[in-house]
């Protein structure tokens, strides 16, 4: 799925692979705003294969229950893989019952990347891959599984 410069306004959207021969698979979302509307409307963007990849550039994705992007390569129960890159862009899940904000690629293998990207939410934000790094306000904060278990040691 691409989308480049639009305004889609949903209740809630789901946007996932679910099923196939396992082939890899493509959320692209650039210059565009996606917006869940009502108090309970959340937006879900999901793939499944350890090859897949979602791509968000300039975009804002904007949803009151919450906001999940990740591509976890768990379909065949692996957890291996998958890549979530959002740049320049602002994600937004703002109604006080909010589940909050989660983006994830697998705990092995899988790559997040966010950069100049804002997150507003009063919920939980959890960002977290295998190799993961998020350039947020201008600091560089290493969200990786390696960094998480160090953290947890503590």
């Amino acid at each position: 799925m691409s989308l480049a410069r639009v305004t889609l306004t949903t209740q809630t959207l789901n946007v996932y692979d679910r099923g196939g021969a396992g082939a890899p698979s493509a959320i692209s979302i650039a210059d565009s705003r996606i917006t869940a509307t009502g108090p309970g409307s959340g937006l879900l963007l999901e793939l499944d294969d350890a090859a897949d990849r979602i791509a968000v550039a300039g975009t804002t994705l904007d949803a009151p229950a919450g906001v999940m992007v990740r591509a976890a390569g768990t379909r065949d129960g692996d957890n291996r893989g998958g890549t979530v890159q959002i740049a320049r862009s602002t994600i937004r899940s703002t109604v006080a019952e909010s589940a909050g904000v989660t983006v994830i690629a697998a705990e092995t293998g899988g790559v997040v990347a966010l950069a100049e990207t804002g997150i507003v939410t009063p919920g939980d934000v959890t960002v977290l891959a295998d190799r993961c790094n998020a350039t947020l306000r201008g600091k560089v904060l290493d969200c990786s599984v390696a960094a998480l278990t160090r953290q947890l040691a503590g």
